[in-house]
């Protein structure tokens, strides 16, 4: 039985999709452009369940010259094995509402189900705060994206270690995985958060586009935690319950659903050291004020970013030795 049969049966998808991607990289340059049909529908064939054993046992055969390393700690991906990270995002975006009757609109039903509870709630407890539905909404998206993206992320390594035991593949293309999985949900739930800004008489303008490097710089902090988490995670599987347990603490101390000039002056020290105070309240200030974020705040957004990618970076090259004896 080839490599090829032999994965198919055996139910492993992820598996298949490093056969493909390792057969596009065994294949010549100038064979590429031949052979990209079958490998491109290969990809979106086994990420949708379609694909068969044929086909699979063909790109085995290409496959084996090619070679993935084990041992391999960069933290950049080649550019063959992007396809890989953008087909495993699409699957973990599908398998996430595969037995709901909804599907995807569940990205969208979701923050409405939060504003909704949020309204009945705390409207009539922050009477001055100005159109308030969307004040507590642009805060809940944004911690959704966070509470979720961070948790996949944390999880991608040790739920995917049967497939890393046994395939060569970079462990990185889980993580990153999970992050654009993440961001697809959170430009869907723009969505219905555009339409209640249009019906509370909000209208578009060019500052809006600022969200788009605020988002950036909010992704990079939330990949840069969550990797050192993940490779640690890898080793004390502790951390994932901890992080679990600490994520409503966080949103508690974060002025979400309601306005940060109720907190104690004794106690602001506390919300002005919170990273998350400092990417939502960018956020509000493009989409819910209709400002341009000033220059202390984007240099802040930034070094943020930066400083948390490095040490999730480090950590993740740092421990990444260790991770086939531990999965």
């Amino acid at each position: 039985m080839d490599e090829g049969t032999a994965i198919l049966q055996s139910g492993h998808s992820f598996a298949a999709i490093a056969i493909i991607i390792r057969a596009y990289r065994s294949t010549p340059v100038t064979g590429r452009a031949k052979d990209r049909p079958l490998i491109t529908n290969a990809i979106v064939g086994q990420v949708n369940g379609r694909f068969n054993s044929p086909n699979l046992a063909a790109l085995s055969t290409m496959a084996k010259g090619s070679s993935f390393s084990r041992t391999d700690s960069g933290l950049m991906l080649a550019r063959s094995h992007w396809p890989m990270v953008r087909a495993v995002a699409w699957r973990n975006v599908r398998l996430r509402y595969k037995s709901s009757f909804l599907g995807f609109f569940w990205t969208l039903l979701n923050p409405l189900l939060f504003l909704v509870i949020f309204l009945l709630i705390f409207s009539e407890a922050f009477p001055n705060v100005e159109n308030y539905p969307v004040f507590a909404l642009s805060g809940l998206i944004f911690w959704s994206f966070f509470a979720t993206s961070s948790a996949h992320i944390m999880g991608a390594l040790v739920e995917n270690a049967s497939v890393l035991r046994s395939l060569s593949v970079p462990p990185m293309v889980f993580p990153l995985a999970q992050l654009l999985a993440g961001l697809f949900n959170l430009f869907m739930s723009f969505i219905p958060f555009a339409i209640i800004l249009h019906l509370f008489g909000r209208e578009p303008h060019l500052t809006d586009l600022l969200v788009i490097p605020v988002v950036a710089c909010f992704g990079a902090f939330i990949f840069g935690i969550s990797l050192a988490l993940s490779a640690l995670n890898v080793f004390f599987r502790d951390i994932g319950l901890l992080w679990n347990a600490l994520l409503p603490a966080f949103f508690y101390i974060t002025p979400i659903a309601y306005p940060a000039e109720l907190i104690p002056d004794r106690m602001r020290w506390i919300i002005e050291v919170n990273p998350l105070y400092q990417f939502i309240g960018a956020f509000r200030e493009v989409l819910y004020h209709g400002r341009v974020p000033g220059q202390e705040q984007w240099l802040l957004l930034v070094g943020l970013a930066l400083l948390t990618s490095l040490v999730g970076g480090y950590s993740y090259k740092l421990l990444r030795p260790g991770f086939i004896a531990n999965y």
